[in-house]
């Protein structure tokens, strides 16, 4: 009876801490705007610095950067500062090209900045997709734009051109190499803090404030103290009743303890032993050597093949399709499957024929 009123007891010396100065907040659309942000013209009554944002008759938050221009937000991250950002005219790689975007004089940064070489390439070629993906709204039927980190001459090789390059802020590194630069913009923000708007926490936000609140009280110490003794006396407890009754089984049973031994030593091993060898990717240039490239037939088929799709994705090849074989053994893929799958291993998906060991 005890020890189910020590946790009672351990709620009862919580302390109880006076509400917080709250800033009021406001919506533009399904977007919370609240400080460091506020709305144009929207009354604060107090002395902090704001992020002026204005909403569209759309219902869409609008930030203007200086020296940039107008961007829509799509999220507003008030635990890790970060606002994601999306181009009005749909089209951020256009402006990250022509270095439209200048962070100067803003509160806002980015994590890492990449130099990214942006190319024009024929719209089939193999970089497109392969190397980098095609920006869409820089991109048309016969012509594609892409911008990677990769050196120039893997896209000079195939016919690209370059157009420029630009110093891309992002979130981490490769952002864009994995992603594509398709899609929003995300920065930090950087306000100092106001004593009279203490941040007020989102819903799911509100469990670690209160854990905050109790970790910066008085009653901590002597708290923490009491819940370790409570830990300690449950520990014993348990322990003393799982003595008690193995002491029980026991004696009901006293060859119970020697047979499960025994039958513990004597289950033998069936797992075979896994081999310490590593197998390798392969670079591009060894998969343009170990593979070539064959035009499928109008009936969707391969000259001398009965099979019409890819071993790898299972989708059917479409007719007049460049797929990808496998000189040593002859299997047919997709040629974005089978490269994607040699740059990860040297062996062939089907037959499983070990590829790093032809001469080239």
């Amino acid at each position: 009876m005890g020890i189910l009123k020590f946790p009672l007891f351990l709620f009862l010396i919580f302390p109880i801490v006076h509400s917080l100065n709250v800033c009021s907040s406001s919506f533009c659309g399904n977007i919370q705007i609240k400080y460091p942000f506020k709305l144009q013209g929207q009354e604060t009554g107090n002395n902090c610095t704001y992020i002026n944002l204005t909403c569209s008759n759309q219902g869409i938050p609008i930030l203007n950067l200086p020296f940039s221009g107008d961007f829509y937000v799509n999220d507003i991250d008030y635990y890790d500062n970060i606002i994601t950002l999306h181009d009005p005219s749909d089209c951020l790689p256009g402006r990250l090209l022509n270095n439209s975007i200048n962070l100067t004089s803003s509160p806002f940064s980015a994590n890492y900045y990449e130099n990214y070489t942006f190319y024009t390439c024929p719209a089939n070629s193999d970089p497109v997709g392969y190397y980098a993906v095609a920006i869409t709204c820089l991109s048309n039927s016969t012509n594609a734009t892409v911008a990677s980190q990769e050196p120039s001459d893997e896209f000079e090789y195939f016919g690209c051109e370059i157009i420029g390059s630009s110093l891309l802020p992002v979130m981490f590194q490769g952002q864009f190499e994995d992603q594509g630069i398709n899609g929003d913009l995300s920065l930090h923000w950087d306000v100092s803090d106001c004593k009279y708007c203490d941040p007020q926490p989102l819903p799911q936000e509100k469990g670690k404030s209160g854990l905050i609140k109790f970790l910066n009280s008085p009653f901590l110490i002597p708290s923490f103290f009491l819940l370790v003794s409570l830990l300690l006396s449950c520990c014993a407890l348990l322990i003393k009743i799982t003595i008690r009754r193995n002491e029980v089984n026991a004696s009901a049973d006293p060859n119970s303890a020697t047979a499960a031994a025994l039958s513990q030593s004597t289950i033998p091993n069936i797992l075979p032993r896994q081999s310490g060898q590593a197998i390798t990717g392969l670079d591009d240039s060894r998969i343009r050597s170990y593979t070539e490239l064959v035009v499928v037939g109008e009936n969707q088929s391969i000259a001398g093949q009965g099979n019409s799709s890819c071993a790898i994705c299972l989708a059917a090849y479409n007719p007049k399709e460049e797929v990808r074989s496998i000189a040593k053994c002859g299997h047919f893929f997709h040629n974005d499957c089978i490269v994607m799958w040699l740059k990860r291993n040297s062996t062939c998906p089907v037959c499983r024929s070990l590829l790093s060991d032809v001469k080239m």
